[in-house]
């Protein structure tokens, strides 16, 4: 969820449009989403913030996995801060865990991100972080092949790019070797 965030993070220019992230990434329920666009309309100014927070919250993200995929430790401040401000707000009900406020804090879609990318930094998954190697990409994933040699984000995207970008320029050297 966290490194979705990171590659999502450009395309969202309206609170609109964290929402419909949220819901598909799983960090909101529909019934969230739908309080939080009725708070929004009402709170407009708060929205544009909340948005803000969340490219500010994608960039601390970003910047501490890049930091982990190359071996450096990663400056673990901010996303401590995040945690300290959002960790009260968890609570267990019943046999599950809520968000205390979730449909009312127009940041709360965040909430669930901000534990996600510290949950994902003490897991063994930490140390399956890559970034795309198609060159124009740059996303991040966790890759979750057998062999742990995966490079591209998608095989059906990127991959086919690279792949088709390789035997394009294989082809071009190989009629170039064979010109007079």
């Amino acid at each position: 969820m966290a490194a979705d965030l990171v590659n999502a993070g450009d395309r969202l220019s309206d609170y609109g449009q964290l929402l419909e992230w949220a819901q598909g990434a799983g960090a909101i329920s529909s019934a969230t989403a739908e309080s939080l666009r009725r708070v929004a309309r009402a709170r407009p100014a708060e929205a544009a913030a909340a948005l803000q927070s969340a490219h500010r919250l994608r960039n601390v993200i970003h910047d501490v996995y890049v930091a982990v995929v190359a071996g450096r430790a990663p400056d673990l401040a901010a996303l401590n801060a995040q945690l300290s401000r959002v960790l009260p707000r968890r609570q267990l009900e019943g046999n599950h865990w809520i968000w205390l406020g979730a449909e009312r804090d127009l940041e709360s879609p965040l909430w669930p991100v901000v534990l996600a990318a510290a949950t994902l930094l003490t897991s063994p998954d930490a140390a399956r972080l890559r970034i795309c190697a198609q060159q124009d990409c740059g996303w991040l994933f966790v890759d979750r092949s057998r062999n742990g040699f995966r490079r591209w984000c998608s095989m059906a995207d990127c991959g086919t790019r690279e792949k088709s970008r390789r035997r394009a320029a294989k082809q071009s050297t190989s009629v170039a070797r064979r010109a007079p």
